[in-house]
């Protein structure tokens, strides 16, 4: 029994000194480490200047920075369409022109209007994903999955958009009119068109357009890093239509109060001159027309979008990655 008791006191007596010993050789090795990013120690505070992306059922927060990216992420075992959405930060600018063409009224007065953040499209909703939700295509221009989604009535979006909801994609909508232009000039500054000055790299129109519409992407960004802001395909946007802007809304809500029976589409197209793809163009249609001209771009709003408040490391930069026709009208 005692030479039993006296193994014991042995054994113990060598556990506490390896325990001892391998303490302080780790506190050796930890001296020579080199000290964790800022940020990222277990007892530092989360950098909230920079979000980043998570998992669907994460905790929700606001972007801050342009420039980030969200892609549609997988609902319920599958990836429904694959949109990616730009960061669009709020900001006031000054929407309309003072241009004296015949239908300049239709951009007077200028005013100033405050927009709050919001996400919108990379790039118009292309054909690939208006079949992945609608199980067809009616476009005129069937050239390829990337190519846009057009020949969609205001109507048909709007079903795509229930669609969408319907099978998880929450937030999902059309952008007011005033989203549409001030991320169409780059967060809101003086821009004649989409992004800058320089026509041709920013745009398929009328002079380099090859008759048709073109693949998304496929010219300059603007400087939200948005896609064919300007040409390609016109864009419904979700405002009723109104002959000027005289007591439109100043907080970049959709301006929906009044007479409907007339949507609002903005961007020009492939077939039409410079002054149609100018940042403050502006035109209308009834809500059930549907033309080879015609697409759209979705946004989101950015409480539905999945975003952790986790840090990630400073200087890390965010992700980047590209029926009837003429003169018909829909049901």
């Amino acid at each position: 029994m005692a030479r039993d008791t006296q193994r014991k006191r042995l054994v113990l007596a060598a556990s506490c000194w390896f325990m001892l010993a391998s303490g302080a050789w780790w506190e050796t090795v930890r001296a020579e480490l080199p000290p964790e990013p800022p940020g990222l120690g277990p007892d530092t505070a989360p950098d909230s200047s920079v979000p980043v992306l998570a998992d669907p059922g994460a905790e929700s927060a606001s972007p801050s920075r342009a420039g980030d990216t969200w892609t549609e992420p997988v609902t319920g075992m599958e990836l429904v369409t694959g949109m990616e959405f730009m960061w669009c930060p709020g900001g006031c600018f000054e929407m309309g022109s003072e241009y004296g063409g015949a239908y300049g009224a239709y951009e007077k007065p200028v005013h100033r209007v405050c927009v709050t953040g919001f996400w919108l499209g990379k790039y118009e909703v292309t054909q690939g994903q208006w079949k992945r939700v609608m199980g067809d295509n009616p476009a005129q221009f069937q050239k390829g999955d990337d190519y846009p989604v057009e020949d969609v009535s205001w109507n048909d979006v709007q079903a795509f958009i229930g669609k969408l909801k319907g099978r998880g994609v929450e937030g999902v909508r059309l952008p007011s009119e005033a989203e549409w232009e001030y991320a169409c000039r780059s967060a809101g500054r003086s821009e004649t068109y989409c992004g800058g000055e320089a026509l041709d790299q920013l745009a398929w129109y009328w002079n380099n357009r090859g008759k048709s519409t073109r693949a998304v992407g496929g010219k300059r960004a603007n400087g939200l890093g948005l896609y064919d802001m300007s040409g390609n395909v016109w864009e419904w946007v979700r405002d009723c239509w109104h002959d000027s802007y005289a007591g439109a809304p100043d907080d970049g809500s959709a301006w929906e109060a009044g007479d409907c029976a007339e949507r609002v589409y903005r961007s020009g197209a492939w077939f039409d001159g410079p002054r149609h793809v100018r940042a403050a163009d502006r035109n209308r249609l009834p809500p059930r027309f549907h033309f080879s001209h015609l697409g759209f771009r979705l946004a989101r709003t950015p409480d539905s979008l999945p975003f952790s408040p986790l840090p990630r490391p400073k200087g890390a930069q965010p992700a980047s990655t590209p029926r009837s026709r003429y003169g018909a009208f829909g049901p």
